[in-house]
């Protein structure tokens, strides 16, 4: 299995078969992966272990579609994690949710008047 992770709508476990010798594109793009109000689909990683203890990471920019090409060729392996950053405003987006959530869980709310 592969490793699907990041800002996606679900991480999860890919099946990988040596039969089918399956793809990035096919991994990205086989169900819906991205969430495409928060996934930075320039920053899509694969790291790939290697002997060792080392990893070998490839970048890939799927904002350019010519780039896709790449990734249709480049043939998934077992125990490679596939990871999509966020976007940076999701990151402060998120950033602000946890600070304004602590803040409301702290102020009693009968001392708020109108």
């Amino acid at each position: 299995t592969a490793i699907i992770m990041g800002e996606i709508i679900k991480p999860r476990l890919y099946s990988l078969s040596p039969s089918e010798r399956k793809t990035l594109s096919e991994a990205l793009y086989s169900d819906t992966t991205f969430n495409l109000l928060t996934s930075d689909t320039s920053q899509i990683y694969l790291l790939r272990p290697q002997k060792q203890q080392t990893v070998i990471a490839y970048h890939l920019d799927a904002s350019n579609p010519s780039r896709l090409i790449l990734a249709n060729q480049l043939e998934l392996r077992p125990g490679d994690i596939i990871f999509i950053a966020p976007q940076p405003v999701t990151n402060y987006n998120k950033a602000l949710t946890q600070i304004f959530g602590a803040y409301a869980m702290t102020v009693d709310p009968k001392s708020v008047s109108n």
